[in-house]
């Protein structure tokens, strides 16, 4: 506090002996500021309050759940509002025919940790990951009103989501609480987020290798024996089973195992196993 001569002394020295301005009564600094942001809000005519430009600030920080769960910020903190931010998403999955967009504040990794403040879907064109494109927009206007929306690029399609400020707002308590834990959890975070994209790299190496070989005639199309075919379809479902129920936290492991299964579909697709069926299945990779 400014009232305790020690912190005024330090502030003087920091300033290099510059005399600290103590003529405003801390406690009644917060309701000066108030009423002079009322008087401008109203239109007030009035010099003194007409010089004045007096900015209001987010106090944490807002963004979009993203796959894995992860707070993709936006808006970050202490952005001063009125603000128009917008970002480019994707869907999560292939030929994904809805998103569900779903809004949070706080500046933990995980959404899980954050305030969510609301969520909606939206309708976009199915299509392949790599060509989806949805456009998600924060506006906040200078009462605190934020609007969220979002539109696919190609359909055209948009939804959006108003959230008034006294849902947005937390206590001061809350939000002092919550920028306490981001710094407290910020090694653990860290670590939790490499953890999950590892295993959402890993599983995206799964989808296409479903997506290669989706059935028994989807092997026999690249002349891949019967025997290799349903062994890597079983591979295929252990590796899943381990993805979904083992809680790994080794993100090497991860790494290791994202090899192993590129190095796998790789030695089928390129028509290496047809040309060497005959050889003792031990021999190969896939062993």
């Amino acid at each position: 506090s400014t009232r305790i001569p020690a912190v005024r002394d330090l502030l003087a020295e920091q300033f290099k002996g510059r005399e600290i301005s103590n003529n405003i009564n801390p406690d009644e600094a917060v309701a000066y500021g108030a009423a002079i942001q009322g008087a401008i809000l109203a239109g007030l005519e009035d010099d003194t309050v007409n010089q004045l430009l007096l900015l209001d600030v987010i106090p944490l920080s807002l963004g979009i759940e993203t796959e894995g769960r992860f707070n993709e910020v936006v808006v970050p903190k202490n952005s001063t509002i009125p603000t128009t931010r917008n970002q480019m998403f994707a869907a999560s999955s292939e030929y994904q025919e809805a998103i569900l967009i779903k809004v949070v504040e706080g500046e933990r990794a995980l959404t899980k940790d954050c305030h969510e403040l609301g969520q909606f879907t939206i309708n976009v064109t199915p299509q392949a990951r790599k060509d989806s494109k949805v456009m998600v927009v924060l506006d906040i206007d200078a009462d605190g009103l934020l609007e969220v929306s979002a539109m696919d690029m190609k359909s055209k399609n948009s939804n959006k989501l108003s959230i008034t400020s006294d849902r947005r707002i937390l206590s001061s308590d809350e939000i002092g609480k919550m920028i306490d834990e981001a710094k407290q959890f910020e090694e653990k975070d860290k670590k939790d987020k490499l953890i999950l994209m590892k295993k959402i790299e890993l599983r995206r190496e799964l989808d296409k290798a479903r997506s290669t070989f989706p059935d028994l005639d989807s092997y026999k199309q690249r002349s891949i024996p019967d025997a290799r075919a349903n062994e890597f379809t079983q591979y295929l479902n252990d590796l899943e089973m381990w993805v979904d129920h083992d809680n790994n936290q080794d993100a090497a492991l991860y790494d290791k195992k994202t090899e192993e299964l590129r190095k796998k579909l790789n030695y089928l697709t390129s028509g290496s196993d047809a040309k060497n069926s005959s050889k003792d299945p031990k021999e190969n990779v896939l062993s």
